[in-house]
């Protein structure tokens, strides 16, 4: 499904805006229905062997995942974050913690990890950007492997974070921000994500 169906019958051949999910008829990427579907399916689950808080399994809402590749998928997110990252109504750890998005620059026009994490209970540091752009979607272990993330860091110092990202599959990317955020005495105490894949 796409942001736009192509009208049938009298206005034949004209673009509408529709709903990523079901194709009707939608001004802001997602329909009221679908909305309450993904918030009514959104269920906080722990992953202990990464640390990591996530809400829905990847294949479930893949196509809000992609939708990050779209040029409108930032209204998409602007719609599922507050519903979904709203569920944690205060911060979960026994002291204080600052949010830290991965890679919160705008690409496409948009920064998804930004975009979540403004709907979390807790200063946000938009400080750890990637070095460079590397693709991980669709790519095997060897080639993440090969093509390590390599980051900046200007937020704070001497701080517990929590790591913020869209969809988590080998936990990779969080093990290296991590290990690279010691470097600046930030301590990761955990990680949020959309999904897990």
């Amino acid at each position: 499904m796409g942001f736009f169906k192509v009208l049938k019958g009298e206005k034949e051949g004209h673009l509408y805006p529709s709903c990523l999910l079901c194709g009707n008829m939608s001004f802001g990427g997602i329909c009221r229905r679908c909305l309450r579907g993904v918030e009514e399916l959104a269920e906080p689950q722990i992953d202990k062997k990464l640390n990591l808080l996530y809400f829905f399994q990847y294949k479930d809402i893949e196509p809000i995942i992609k939708a990050k590749y779209h040029p409108f998928g930032n209204r998409v997110l602007e719609k599922i974050a507050p519903v979904v990252f709203g569920k944690i109504a205060k911060n979960p750890f026994p002291f204080p913690v600052v949010g830290i998005p991965i890679d919160p620059v705008p690409y496409r026009g948009f920064s998804h990890t930004a975009i979540l994490a403004r709907h979390l209970p807790f200063p946000l540091t938009y400080g750890l950007k990637a070095k460079e752009r590397v693709q991980y979607s669709g790519k095997d272990m060897e080639f993440r492997l090969k093509n390590l993330r390599k980051f900046t860091y200007s937020g704070p110092r001497g701080i517990r974070g929590v790591l913020i990202d869209d969809l988590v599959t080998t936990g990779l990317t969080l093990k290296v921000a991590s290990q690279f955020l010691e470097k600046f005495q930030v301590e990761i105490v955990g990680s949020i994500a959309l999904a897990r894949g």
